[in-house]
């Protein structure tokens, strides 16, 4: 054959530079793979979720925290048997909330049962989130 040649030249040129062209190899999958999650990430329309994209600034501010509720432990200091109580409370009061679902209850993905309100927090440079 015609090609077989140029076949034995490249796999001498490929046995001689191991390296070359293993690092070059490991760039060009790098690139593939990159381009295609960053595909992925706008065809899906993950990308209109994601707040933290410049121009999203009104709508980061928007969000309210849930500051009211401190179900943490203390970062520092000792653990007192108050504060275990009350761990053990608050954890028993969630298990017997879970508890109280069906596991396959078409209910449990309700937007109501999710904490989804009909309010949209728009971003700034127009960008509408697909329905």
């Amino acid at each position: 054959m015609i090609i077989e040649p140029y076949f034995r030249k490249l796999r001498k040129l490929i046995r001689h530079n191991k390296l070359s062209f293993a690092i070059c190899g490991a760039i060009v999958a790098t690139c593939v793979l990159t381009v295609i999650s960053l595909l992925l990430y706008n065809v899906t329309g993950t990308s209109k979720l994601d707040l933290s994209r410049p121009g999203y600034d009104e709508a980061r501010k928007q969000i309210k925290k849930n500051n009211d509720k401190q179900d943490d432990f203390k970062v520092s200091g000792s653990l007192s048997k108050d504060d275990m109580k009350k761990y053990l409370q608050d954890y028993r009061k969630q298990t017997v909330e879970l508890k109280s679902y069906d596991a396959f209850g078409e209910k449990l993905l309700d937007d109501n049962q999710l904490g989804l309100t009909s309010e949209q927090i728009l971003p700034s440079d127009g960008a509408i989130p697909s329905e």
